[in-house]
């Protein structure tokens, strides 16, 4: 239980983890052990005038970045913590793509997430990891059935951009996103791949030329066997 702080408190709370979440790694750990011991992360979400959203994203972020994952258990398992900032907190845990074993109450509902990482190349992995954490986050806790189909599907999309040398095609997290979900085979978006863009806020340009570099390449495969 946490009283309510005065405001001077309140904002130095504040700017502690907006510091954290910009500094580098090793301080950000540092601090974070600090700001865990002190119970800065748990006020974020236990004040008496709580419900901001932005200060309880802020604690997750630092969280993550001080690898607080005890504390990020208990966000995903708490009723009342608003579904958005655990599919939030989701997303961060995929960008680690590291294998994990998480449970998760969404929309009052318990399920058990198994994180498993993509393997892929060196060269823009980082574009894909997030695009694929981007999606995975959204969709596996819907059907565990698509966490191996977005798996499946980015591994086979990155291969493909990295044989025909068009890795720099996807240019973004959303564009890798996009593409993701459109060769996964997942219909809860639809089939439009335009449509489907603009829903990602992704290039619709860039994600017609990496379609177009996937067709040629499947083409070419397909003649290869004939």
């Amino acid at each position: 239980y946490f009283y309510h702080l005065p405001q001077a408190e309140r904002e130095e709370r504040s700017e502690l983890l907006l510091h954290m979440s910009k500094a580098p790694k090793d301080e950000a750990q540092l601090i974070g052990l600090l700001a865990l011991h002190d119970g800065y992360f748990r006020w974020c979400f236990d004040e008496m005038d709580g419900g901001d959203h932005d200060l309880q994203y802020l604690a997750i972020l630092c969280a993550e970045r001080a690898g607080a994952d005890e504390f990020l258990e208990e966000v995903l398992l708490d009723c009342e913590v608003a579904d958005v900032l655990k599919i939030e907190t989701l997303r961060m845990l995929y960008e680690r793509n590291e294998e994990a074993d998480v449970g998760l109450v969404l929309c009052h509902i318990y399920r058990r997430i198994r994180i498993q990482p993509i393997r892929i190349g060196r060269k823009k992995k980082k574009r894909f990891v997030c695009g694929y954490a981007k999606i995975a986050s959204k969709f596996v806790v819907i059907n565990d059935a698509y966490a191996g189909k977005l798996r499946r599907a980015t591994e086979a999309f990155y291969k493909t951009m990295e044989e025909k040398n068009c890795l720099d095609l996807v240019n973004n997290d959303d564009v890798a996103a996009c593409v993701i979900f459109l060769l996964s085979g997942l219909k809860e978006l639809g089939s439009d791949a335009n449509a489907i863009a603009r829903a990602f806020d992704a290039d619709v340009n860039a994600v017609q030329k990496i379609l177009a570099v996937i067709t040629d390449s499947n083409e070419e495969k397909r003649n290869e066997i004939d």
